[in-house]
């Protein structure tokens, strides 16, 4: 191109490519710290199991594999307990889901929720209304209005949720 050539236009001047790429580097460095703000990304998740034995020992061992630090394990029987303390000796053991949960609430994100049929939907509400995520197992509830009730209360509290 010789001096007095016209320039495309579809090509950009110098000019404009140093104040398009200033504004964009600039909103980057403003608005960076507000979207990882709160957020310790090396942190592993911590997780609660209601119900330890059974299904909740494989529930309990594949959140496990999956990264997650098995902070709590809840069951009414205490030799599931201790058998299952042996593999995470860091957990703290509980007999009743509601102790556990007003006791360690502060330091559990999500809980697994492997118990009798009978207990999924109470268990996981009061979880939910604490803003803990909640994976549980099938059946999630007795009725179409537990089951709405757990609906409501997800979103509400902005917590994912997962039936197995």
């Amino acid at each position: 191109m010789t001096r007095n050539s016209k320039i495309p236009p579809e090509s950009i001047s110098r000019r404009k490519f140093i104040a398009q790429t200033s504004f964009a580097i600039g909103a980057g460095a403003m608005s960076g710290p507000y979207i990882v703000r709160g957020q310790n990304l090396n942190s592993k998740i911590s997780v609660a199991a209601i119900g330890a034995g059974g299904k909740g020992s494989g529930d309990t061992d594949n959140s496990a594999k999956c990264g997650a630090a098995i902070v709590a394990l809840c069951d009414v029987d205490s030799r599931t307990l201790e058998q299952r303390k042996e593999k995470y000796p860091d957990a703290a053991l509980f007999a009743d889901f509601r102790v556990m949960l007003d006791k360690m609430g502060n330091s559990i994100d999500a809980v697994t929720v492997s118990t009798p049929d009978h207990v999924h939907a109470n268990a996981g509400l009061l979880a939910m209304k604490m803003g803990k995520h909640v994976y549980c197992q099938k059946p999630l509830t007795q009725s179409v209005y537990e089951a709405r009730l757990m609906r409501e209360m997800a979103a509400e509290n902005k917590v994912a949720t997962q039936m197995g």
